[in-house]
């Protein structure tokens, strides 16, 4: 099963907290809300400090989008995390139960990428990927969101081709099979984007 969504088909939903909002890339099962999913994959826009919401028994990673960056407190008090992520920085992977605090650097908002995975069943791997000719992605379930350039992608015998802002949704976590997606650079520069790969526990990445 592969599937392409433009940003226009995000789900949009308020942060359990009140304090933001989410659009909702891929989420399973499907139709699950932010107190059982299994995995899900979103954006969020962060344009006041604050709280992040807790996610009992999830893994989460995190990278920055737009905007200048967070400054980004995890932990309980006396054992806090602290990290600058901006758009340069490498994914921020933390626990979605413990305490999370963001300040905005310059007070200006961001646009963050999260990638969640219920961790006693699932767990994932979030890469920032440019690709200059092509390149190879596999997991029980992938998801791709181009940052820049174009690609054709391909698995289970279907293409689509992605430009900057779309999403690709392929296979599926209640399986046992693995989904390996191809994708081939369409430009002259580099295809930029983010590789997000589920896995059920016991299999695959460790």
């Amino acid at each position: 099963m592969m599937r392409k969504l433009e940003s226009s088909a995000f789900r949009r939903m308020p942060w359990k907290n009140g304090g933001g909002e989410t659009s909702e890339i891929a989420v399973a099962p499907t139709g699950a809300t932010a107190d059982d999913f299994d995995w899900r994959v979103s954006t969020a826009r962060v344009g006041t400090p604050g709280p992040f919401s807790l996610f009992q028994g999830v893994d989460r990673s995190l990278i920055v989008l737009s905007g200048r960056g967070l400054h980004l407190v995890t932990g309980p008090q006396g054992r806090t995390q602290e990290a600058l992520l901006d758009t340069a920085s490498a994914p921020f992977r933390f626990a979605g139960d413990v305490p999370a605090h963001a300040e905005l650097i310059d007070d200006e908002p961001v646009v963050d990428f999260n990638v969640m995975t219920r961790r006693s069943n699932f767990k994932h791997l979030l890469s920032k990927v440019k690709t200059h000719e092509m390149t190879e992605v596999n997991g029980h379930a992938v998801v791709l969101f181009c940052l820049a350039g174009s690609a054709e992608c391909c698995a289970d015998g279907k293409s689509v081709v992605l430009t900057v802002g779309d999403a690709l949704v392929a296979g599926d976590a209640e399986s046992e099979r693995l989904t390996s997606v191809t994708i081939r650079n369409l430009g002259t520069g580099a295809f930029d984007h983010l590789a997000a790969q589920i896995f059920r526990r016991g299999q695959g990445y460790e």
